[in-house]
């Protein structure tokens, strides 16, 4: 039997009287409001439009002087992902799975980072959702559903870093450069990939971004970002400890060697050298992996062109420098906001004041140590820090590090 999915009421939230416009409409006409669903430009529905209209008609608020329904819905963001919403719900309880995925990505797209920020229940909502959606569509073993094999048409590109690595920097430009769809592994990270409710005959380039290596990409092309293991274990921290949850879960903790340990022992994808293990195993092992580092590709157009030609080069369909730079100071501006990027200021200051001896800033070396370093040397970091040239001296973890 399918799990049911809890109503959205997200769609109410600050706006009583939508749930009053909803209630009138069920009263008038029971059963109605699933085939009222909201139509947005470009696409053509079979039934009346009386939700849309309701809803777009009474939120002055949200209509910015619009003078007709769609323009005011265009330029409600707000009320476009209420109203994707509410799809997703009726697509649900129709056992429609891929047409609520393609709903639940099309919100996420609206909502994500900031309304996501603001609203945990939002958040919340569509994390349920796409979470019912695998299981349905994948039956009763998700752990061996998520093992079968993805079959497309059209090139499939995975995306792989260590967390704070700079793989949502990367994603953007090569969306760029393709003009193609990215997606995630991971529920409610913009838009989700399901191994189910996917369109087979795309031929299109597909961009899904990952934090590990995973056995089922088989053939399909990986490319694995490497960045100084150090930085991103402090850009880690600072992620974690900006989370509703990060204070209690640092609050345990009375150095950065401490949260190090805690890293490699309960965080999701363990500590760095973990991941950057796996995936050299992995192309060892035959795999088509490719790793580009931080420095390389940071702001650097022709390290993504490398990519793109790796990944897929007769799909490439713009080259300007210009409009990669331009993507990624886009995506800084969005997220700027957002307390777990670090654009904004955030408690974290204080904690790493504390523990790098009052040397401030966010640089490995301020925040590293004799205990982290050792740390670090002895979870394995040592050997892919030579690896990837960050390091030349097998012993720099015994060395107080220079500026």
């Amino acid at each position: 039997m399918t799990d049911l999915p809890s109503f959205p009421g997200f769609i109410f939230k600050d706006r009583p009287w939508m749930r009053d416009i909803i209630i009138r409409i069920l009263n008038n006409a029971p059963g109605a409001l699933k085939y009222c669903l909201p139509v947005f430009p470009g696409e053509q529905g079979t039934k009346p439009n009386v939700l849309l209209q309701s809803l777009a008609l009474h939120a002055q608020g949200d209509r910015n002087g619009a003078r007709t329904v769609i323009e005011g819905l265009s330029g409600s963001r707000e009320l476009k992902v209420r109203a994707h919403l509410l799809q997703a719900y009726y697509a649900l309880t129709d056992h429609d799975w891929r047409r609520a995925l393609k709903c639940t990505n099309a919100l996420s797209d609206l909502a994500a980072p900031d309304l996501f920020g603001r609203h945990s229940d939002l958040k919340e909502t569509v994390i349920q959702y796409q979470q019912l959606i695998e299981k349905a569509a994948g039956g009763d073993r998700p752990s061996l559903h998520a093992y079968r094999k993805i079959r497309r048409a059209g090139p499939t590109a995975h995306i792989v870093s260590y967390p704070r690595s700079g793989n949502t920097f990367v994603i953007e430009c090569l969306k760029y450069i393709f003009d193609a769809p990215s997606y995630s592994r991971f529920f409610a990270d913009a838009r989700y990939f399901s191994n189910t409710c996917y369109d087979g005959e795309d031929a299109g380039v597909v961009i899904i971004k990952d934090h590990v290596y995973r056995p089922e990409y088989g053939k399909e092309k990986a490319v694995v970002l490497v960045r100084d293991g150090r930085d991103s274990m402090v850009s880690l921290f600072h992620y974690i400890l900006s989370s509703p949850e990060g204070p209690e879960i640092i609050a345990t903790m009375a150095s950065f060697s401490d949260f190090l340990i805690w890293a490699s022992r309960y965080y999701l994808f363990g500590f760095w050298a973990d991941s950057i293990a796996l995936a050299i195993e992995s192309q060892e092992a035959g795999a088509r992996v490719l790793f580009s580092k931080y420095e390389d590709f940071h702001n650097n157009p022709q390290e993504i062109l490398r990519l793109g030609e790796y990944i897929a080069p007769d799909h490439i369909v713009r080259r300007d420098a210009a409009g990669m730079l331009a993507c990624a100071a886009s995506l800084k501006e969005k997220l700027k906001d957002v307390p777990e990027w670090g654009f904004s200021g955030s408690s974290s200051a204080r904690t790493f004041s504390s523990w790098s001896a009052n040397r401030g800033g966010s640089n490995w070396r301020d925040i590293f140590d004799a205990d982290a370093r050792r740390t670090f040397h002895e979870l394995g970091g040592t050997e892919f820090l030579i690896r990837f040239g960050y390091e030349t001296d097998p012993d720099w973890w015994r060395q107080d590090p220079v500026g």
